[in-house]
């Protein structure tokens, strides 16, 4: 499989969803918010739809502006 930086995959051993940050030799990094880990790009497949939106910032936050009552 041809990884490149940028790319979402699923960890199939721990099943963690990770944007590839580094590809060194067999390895990858992958993020995921704050935390990072390596893993062989063998143990590693493609993100499926759902597991990429897991990915995107939370679009649940809403800011409350104004005074309080």
């Amino acid at each position: 499989m041809i990884v490149q930086i940028g790319d979402s995959l699923t960890d199939a051993r721990t099943l963690r969803v990770g944007e590839v940050v580094a590809v060194v030799g067999s390895k990858v990094t992958l993020a995921n918010g704050p935390f990072q880990w390596e893993q062989e790009k063998y143990q590693c497949r493609p993100a499926s739809t759902p597991e990429r939106a897991s990915l995107a910032p939370s679009t649940a936050v809403r800011i409350i502006t104004g005074e309080c009552s």
